[in-house]
């Protein structure tokens, strides 16, 4: 239960019968929907709310489409955690640890593509070689801020990620943990 100080923001998208965006806005725990806005909105028209902020104004199909990639994958030693930046863009960072000091990090920004039913990112991905010393230093080393990447799912409900700028993944198969 929030107590007096805990606010929770909602994000309430309301779209037409077409699919297209009527009107979007947050109300805290504290504040109440507008009885203006509810009586002006018509029945043929869908409200969806949204927690935790996450207001990105896409329509509820692709909301659905994309729900499936959310949340923490892994094979062997390869992590990979895909959130919703709330802007229409989806942030997926993928860890590969080479030893228990040593490894890499791949931070994508992505888009959903439908008619590849995939998230993808065109040349903005970075890669970083990190490494920790016995001494207790750390060094990370970035070996490209231009790399491509996508990802998706096979008919198993497993991810895949292709990375175009050094096909690394190849073969690999995430399961959601």
């Amino acid at each position: 239960m929030l107590g007096d100080d805990d606010v929770t923001n909602i994000w309430y998208c309301f779209y037409r019968a077409d699919g297209t965006l009527w009107e979007s806005f947050r109300l805290t725990a504290r504040e109440n929907m507008s009885p203006a806005l509810v009586s002006e909105f018509d029945s043929s028209s869908s409200v969806f709310g949204l927690a935790d902020g996450d207001a990105t104004g896409e329509p509820d199909a692709t909301l659905a489409a994309v729900k499936r990639f959310m949340g923490n994958w892994s094979c062997g030693r390869c992590y990979i955690s895909i959130s919703n930046n709330g802007d229409g863009t989806y942030r997926a960072e993928v860890k590969w640890s080479s030893s228990a000091a040593e490894g890499s990090i791949w931070t994508y920004i992505c888009t959903y593509d439908a008619e590849n039913d995939a998230l993808v990112c065109n040349g903005t991905g970075v890669n970083v070689h990190y490494l920790y010393t016995e001494e207790g230093q750390s060094t990370n080393t970035e070996i490209y801020n231009n790399g491509s990447a996508m990802f998706y799912t096979d008919n198993d409900a497993n991810l895949l990620w292709h990375d175009y700028y050094g096909n690394v993944a190849d073969g690999m198969l995430f399961t959601s943990c």
